[in-house]
C-alpha cells in the first residue's frame, strides 16, 4: 500500500489512462512496468476508464492485470476540495476529465509525478491550486532514451506506434527529428 511505502525515499508516478491503454494496446506494458515500477493510477481511472471499457478495448483488461500498478482512491477531503477546485477549468467537458483529476489529486498528495496527456488538465496541474509535476508520454519515453533504459532507435518505435492513429502528441509519428533534438536536449541536461 501507498502508505506503507510513504517512509522511503522514493519518488510516486501516477498514470493517468492515455499512457496505460496506449502501452497496452502496443504490447509494451511490461515495458512501462520496467521503467516505472511500483507505479499507481486513481481508483476511478482503473475502473471507469480502463475496465468498464474492456468490451471495446480487450487490452484494458492487461492494465487490470499488472502487478506494478496500484489503483487507489482519491477519497480524502483534500482531495475532492482540489478536484472541484481544478473542475471548473473543464466546463465544456464536464466529465471527460474526471480520470486526470483524480490523478492530479492523488499526485499533490504525495508530492508525485502525473504522467497525462491533455493539455488542459496538464496546466490545471502546474496551477497554483495544485503545483503538480506532469510529464507527457512522450518527454517519459525520451528520458527512457536518455537514461539508457532503450536506445534512440526503440523509444522512436514506441513513440510511432503509440500515434498511429491518435496524431494528439506534442511529437507527433512523422516528427522524428524533433524526437531526436528532445532527447539530445535531455542528455545535455543530464
Amino acid at each position: 500500500m501507498l502508505e506503507e511505502a510513504q517512509g522511503e525515499p522514493r519518488h510516486f508516478v501516477f498514470l493517468d489512462t492515455t499512457p496505460l491503454t496506449h502501452f497496452a494496446r502496443i504490447g509494451e506494458l511490461d515495458r512501462l512496468g520496467e521503467w516505472l515500477p511500483g507505479s499507481y493510477t486513481a481508483a476511478y481511472v482503473m475502473e471507469h476508464e480502463i475496465l468498464d471499457w474492456v468490451k471495446d478495448y480487450p487490452h484494458n483488461r492487461l492494465v487490470g492485470e499488472v502487478k506494478w500498478l496500484e489503483a487507489i482512491p482519491a477519497d480524502t477531503a483534500v482531495d475532492a476540495k482540489l478536484i472541484a477546485d481544478l473542475s471548473i477549468r473543464f466546463p465544456d467537458r464536464a466529465t471527460k476529465n474526471i480520470g486526470e483529476l483524480h490523478v492530479i489529486a492523488l499526485a499533490k498528495r504525495f508530492g508525485g509525478t502525473a504522467i497525462i496527456e491533455d493539455q488542459q488538465a496538464r496546466k490545471a496541474a502546474r496551477s497554483d491550486d495544485a503545483k503538480v509535476k506532469s510529464t507527457y508520454m512522450v518527454s517519459m519515453i525520451g528520458a527512457a532514451a536518455t537514461c539508457g533504459l532503450i536506445s534512440e532507435n526503440e523509444a522512436w518505435d514506441i513513440q510511432k506506434r503509440l500515434e498511429i492513429g491518435r496524431e494528439r502528441s506534442v511529437i507527433r509519428s512523422t516528427d522524428r527529428r524533433e524526437f531526436r533534438e528532445m532527447v539530445g536536449f535531455m542528455k545535455e541536461l543530464l
